[in-house]
């Protein structure tokens, strides 16, 4: 891991840039009791107007009949869950997001067990869900023998005034480990099929680089952790994100209540992603095999 970047001035904003299954939920579940951030006020900003709204990324790529009807449904289906939501509009409440996070200390729960406590702000976002929906098509589509783009200005919806203050956490997964693990989640729910650029887009770690290419580009390297070292290496690795972050070691948490079902979300494709959090009652070290040598693949 690499220490942040700071500049002295600016209140501390951790953003974690990650990937679909790179063990994510459970990542910030690990600081779901933190005293000093505000968790819960920054998750997945981007991701209701690039799934589900007038917008939303799977209109311009090219995919399966099956796909297609899955992610039509995805956009008319499920009220509440970002069908109105536009780029715009998300960049608009990311900063009162942002706003409320840091203006006062509060506490809050719900059934949903979301809740935020301390004014640090703590929020995160699939790397494909912020990037220009035109970068993406064209790296997917560029010739056999063009290489890929650099990148040396600001590639996502955040705004460069936000982007320069984030202390950013890049969480990523062996791809060998991402791809089986994508599959018999997304392909239940929405039809996609590895041949379509809806699963490339999902399982490539392409995303991610171009995040850490940019920052250090500006002279930032961003602190960056290995999916399986939280899992299976859990203390020593939250103990020194902890200190490279500027927070208490003793915030974080390895157990917690699982969550009633009457309160899981009503969308099969969050379900699919996340029951097996839900249902958990913590990281329990010592039990298992590490996922190299198993089938089990964690949830996102």
């Amino acid at each position: 891991m690499a220490s942040p970047s700071t500049n002295g001035t600016t209140p501390l904003r951790i953003f974690t840039f990650e990937s679909p299954r790179t063990n994510s939920q459970l990542f910030h579940k690990l600081f779901s009791q933190h005293p000093q951030l505000a968790w819960g006020l920054g998750f997945h900003p981007f991701a209701g107007a690039q799934m589900y709204g007038p917008e939303r990324l799977s209109q311009r790529t090219r995919h399966c009949e099956a796909a297609e009807r899955g992610q039509t449904e995805w956009g008319t289906k499920y009220p509440g869950m970002g069908n109105e939501d536009t780029i715009e509009g998300s960049k608009k409440d990311l900063r009162e997001r942002i706003s409320k996070s840091e203006k006062a200390a509060c506490v809050t729960s719900s059934p949903a067990n979301r809740r935020w406590q301390g004014n640090i702000f703590f929020g995160k976002e699939h790397t494909m869900m912020l990037l220009d929906q035109d970068l993406i098509l064209n790296t997917l589509r560029r010739g056999e023998n063009e290489p890929p783009p650099k990148i040396l200005t600001n590639p996502t919806h955040i705004p460069d005034d936000i982007m320069e203050t984030l202390t950013p956490v890049l969480v990523f997964r062996h791809p060998l480990l991402i791809i089986p693990s994508i599959y018999p989640k997304l392909n239940p729910i929405s039809g996609i099929e590895p041949d379509d650029e809806d699963f490339e887009i999902s399982a490539t770690l392409r995303w991610t680089q171009y995040i850490y290419d940019y920052f250090v580009s500006i002279g930032r390297k961003p602190i960056v952790v290995e999916a399986q070292d939280f899992v299976w290496n859990t203390k020593p690795t939250m103990d020194k994100l902890c200190r490279e972050l500027g927070i208490d070691e003793s915030g974080w948490i390895d157990e917690w209540d699982p969550l009633p079902r009457e309160h899981w979300p009503d969308h099969k494709n969050a379900v699919a992603m996340t029951s097996d959090l839900m249902e958990s009652s913590g990281l329990q070290s010592g039990l298992g095999r590490c996922v190299e040598q198993s089938s089990l693949c964690l949830d996102d």
